[in-house]
């Protein structure tokens, strides 16, 4: 005893085309998108470490670089306890 086929009407010639050029059209699109990507992350990566520079050049102050004391920049002067 067989079970009998299931009543799946195929796609025609045409609507086979449409459908290609459609998938096509969605691969290029996902190639560029792929490039934007890949663009996007090597300039995350850049700022990533521009960002460390600039913070590693905040740290630094006349305490911890060959910087002079005048260029100490936005720090609190400590007031002196004498009078």
């Amino acid at each position: 005893m067989s079970l009998p086929e299931p009543s799946v009407q195929r796609p025609s010639y045409n609507e086979l085309v449409a459908e290609n050029a459609l998938l096509r059209q969605r691969v290029a699109e996902l190639e560029v998108l792929e490039g934007v990507v890949a663009e996007l992350s090597e300039m995350s990566t850049m700022l990533v470490a521009r960002v460390k520079e600039l913070e590693d050049q905040l740290g630094k102050n006349s305490q911890n670089s060959s910087k002079p004391p005048s260029s100490d920049m936005f720090s609190r002067k400590t007031k002196s306890l004498r009078k």
